[in-house]
């Protein structure tokens, strides 16, 4: 194999690669977004247990709790 004939399959062997990378973090994004709005509801249903004056002790109030999963 020439030095043409190796950047040629050393190309296509790293877009390839590329390409894998993509499809697995296509794959990873969405399931790390379930993952982080699975837990951020389990931790608001937990809090909203607490009464307000254990929120105020967490620096929390109840408009922290009462926030959509998806929220930040």
């Amino acid at each position: 194999m020439d030095h043409r004939n190796a950047h040629a399959v050393e190309g296509s062997t790293l877009a390839r690669a590329d390409a894998v990378a993509r499809r697995h973090g296509a794959i990873r994004r969405p399931l790390k977004a379930l993952r982080t709005w699975r837990r951020r509801a389990r931790v608001r249903r937990y809090l909203s247990t607490l009464d307000d004056h254990m929120l105020a002790d967490i620096g929390l109030n109840r408009a922290d709790v009462n926030k959509r999963f998806w929220q930040a």
